[in-house]
């Protein structure tokens, strides 16, 4: 796994054959990664993820899983794992930058969980997406059962958590799990277009876009609306866009 910026862009692909599971090397390289994007020389303006291969990405890494299951500690072993995890995905959470998953193939457990942290999400039409640790007698300890509730509701998750169902990127677009829904041949590419519009936008509003929808449900979220769109109208790049806006408004 490793970061390619270009054009203002940060691409991140999983690479873990054959199912590009996240194991103790993936986790050390999104670490560094974020550490990079969070630098505030980055030039990057928005993080993708992809996979390589047929996957998007399947979960943990069953070798690791494997080879701590009998040790003494084993238990202590694996939550620690996922207490480093949780760290992660919430600071992909946080990034200022747009996040996004381009899910160009299956995710499952882990994958999919890593990609419910990004702030949008392309499916796969034809691809598997779902959350099946319950069948290992375990449950997704990478943060799953709050963020996909979050996004479909209680009912929803609990039937698929619960039954450790397997879906279709169309019925996961249905119940809202991403945003948009293409062929597969087609998912990539849109994910970069994508990413390439978001890229241009202005830096400064998009951090305030996303950390007043942090905050929604609060008073803090409206405050901070106010707050911020005070900061933008004296900021040279809004005011900028305002001429050219009414400029062209003039007959």
């Amino acid at each position: 796994m490793k970061i390619i910026e270009s054009n203002k862009i940060a691409v991140v692909a999983l690479d873990n054959p054959p199912v590009n599971a996240l194991g103790i090397a993936e986790l050390d390289a999104l670490e560094n990664i974020l550490t990079q994007l969070e630098n505030e020389n980055s030039t990057a303006r928005v993080l993708a993820f992809l996979g390589n291969g047929k996957f998007f990405g399947a979960g943990a890494d069953l070798k690791m899983v494997s080879a701590n299951l009998d040790l003494p500690d084993g238990a202590d072993r694996m939550a620690d794992i996922a207490i480093r995890m949780h760290a992660v995905l919430k600071r992909i959470e946080n990034l200022k930058i747009p996040t996004i998953a381009i899910l160009n193939g299956s995710a499952m457990g882990g994958g999919l969980e890593l990609a419910l942290a990004c702030d949008l999400r392309i499916l796969d039409e034809s691809a598997k997406y779902g959350l099946p640790e319950v069948k290992l007698g375990l449950i997704p300890g990478y943060g799953g059962t709050q963020r996909l509730t979050q996004l479909i509701g209680k009912g929803q998750s609990l039937r698929l958590i619960l039954r450790g169902e397997l879906i279709s990127g169309t019925e996961a677009f249905e119940l809202g799990v991403g945003q948009w829904v293409r062929p597969s041949s087609e998912v990539e590419e849109f994910g970069m277009q994508l990413a390439a519009e978001m890229a241009e936008k202005s830096v400064l509003s998009v951090t305030a876009i996303k950390e007043c929808i942090s905050l929604v449900g609060t008073q803090a979220g409206f405050d901070q609306e106010i707050e911020t769109s005070r900061k933008l109208m004296n900021d040279p790049e809004a005011r900028a866009g305002l001429v050219r806006f009414f400029a062209a408004k003039k007959p």
